[in-house]
């Protein structure tokens, strides 16, 4: 599948855009930390994991939504 594909670039950190995309992340591969961006992303409990990433790492969003996968990613461009 192509997410298996996206799983072999060895990201450091997925963020998933939902439930659904964390569980089906977790199911591919448990090394990696994934966090639910579906609302939440900017609470305490994530911001923080997002401020502690450094820069220049592989960060893989996961979602149907290309939009919302695209308002992530430039919010991450904009807090790292």
């Amino acid at each position: 599948s192509h997410l298996t594909e996206l799983l072999q670039a060895k990201p450091q950190l997925v963020i998933g855009m939902s439930e659904e995309s964390v569980s089906l992340v977790k199911a591919h591969c448990d090394d990696v930390p994934v966090i639910c961006a579906d609302y939440y992303a900017l609470e305490p409990k994530n911001i923080d994991k997002l401020y502690s990433f450094p820069p220049g790492k592989n960060v893989l969003v996961v979602g149907k939504a290309k939009t919302n996968a695209e308002s992530i990613i430039m919010t991450l461009k904009n807090i790292i």
